[in-house]
């Protein structure tokens, strides 16, 4: 929704964000994408409108940006295969880990992100004490990070799958003015991420 919200022409990019949780319940309940009132009191009318289709059982995602998004069940103990991301959410998770485990994590977590990507934790969570290249960004009362950009490596906006797939433009998609260039991930994405981190 935030990325729908804020990049212009959003719809001609092929967008792809990996969600992951250790439990299939869990993964279950997200993929369904329905919620109550009570879960989206912070979601402003415009918002509900353009992003939820009212349904009996609660408010529903609609298909455009749940068809964004895929579900994988996935233990972060386990050395997997991540694939290259532009931006990586670990909330609240990390703390859970013994001080190894948690520097095994972060240092997969670094090598998966692109260089100029962005890593966001929750407010119990910290990279002090972890020696990774990162630079930390300060919005409001959030803390960010964001690996410098290496000259060989340019910036992307992609949420990927896997390895493979990069952001690209959607055939037959809307073709911004000046044809297809790959957008910046804006000031306004990494407000409202900042936001959604807090």
């Amino acid at each position: 929704m935030t990325l729908s919200d804020t990049l212009q022409f959003a719809e001609a990019w092929q967008i792809e964000i990996l969600a992951t949780d250790i439990s299939r319940r869990a993964l279950s309940h997200a993929e369904r994408g329905i919620y109550g009132k009570r879960s989206l009191q912070d979601v402003s009318p415009a918002q509900l409108e353009a992003h939820f289709l009212a349904t009996k059982h609660g408010y529903q995602v609609r298909p455009r940006i749940r068809k964004m998004i895929s579900f994988v069940q996935m233990n972060l103990v386990e050395p997997l295969y991540f694939g290259k991301f532009d931006c990586i959410f670990c909330m609240n998770v990390l703390m859970y880990f013994s001080e190894k485990r948690r520097l095994a994590i972060l240092r997969r977590f670094y090598d998966a992100l692109e260089p100029g990507g962005y890593f966001l934790l929750g407010h119990s969570e910290t990279l002090s004490n972890v020696s990774l290249n990162l630079e930390s960004i300060r919005l409001g009362d959030c803390l960010i990070y964001r690996k410098p950009v290496s000259a060989e490596a340019p910036r992307t906006l992609a949420f990927a799958r896997n390895g493979r797939e990069r952001a690209k433009p959607r055939i037959g998609g809307i073709v911004p003015p000046g044809g297809f260039r790959e957008p910046p991930v804006s000031a306004g994405v990494l407000r409202h991420a900042a936001g959604a981190a807090n």
